[in-house]
């Protein structure tokens, strides 16, 4: 456990802003503020100008890169202290929608430097 959990504290010290989004966005009341998972990644990703979205990206990589498996996912959304619990709120595993998050991020930046290009 000890090893999960430098494991999680690493990512996290490289990752501010997911640490934020899956702590802060998703609290254990998120459901409070927002009526779905969507509308949290819309307001907070899609919406972000190309600078934040370049950021969120390359802390998913990384997330992706450092935790391997889902275990390690759901044990970052533990020492977070997210309210987001995979199976009920997320259809998928945590670490297949951490890759749709990323690819989500990966082709709203590829679409605005067409538009911008």
């Amino acid at each position: 456990m000890a090893d999960l959990e430098t494991s999680v504290r690493l990512a996290l010290a490289q990752a501010p802003r997911f640490k934020n989004l899956l702590g802060a966005e998703f609290n254990q009341d998120w459901t409070l503020d927002w009526t779905s998972v969507e509308d949290v990644l819309e307001a907070r990703l899609d919406q972000a100008d190309e600078t934040r979205r370049r950021e969120f990206l390359r802390e998913a990589r990384l997330l992706l890169q450092t935790l391997r498996s889902d275990e390690e996912f759901e044990a970052l959304l533990d020492f977070v202290g997210s309210g987001l619990v995979p199976g009920i709120d997320i259809d998928k595993s945590p670490r297949t929608w951490l890759q749709q998050v990323h690819d989500r991020l990966q082709s709203g930046l590829s679409a605005s430097d067409q538009i911008g290009g």
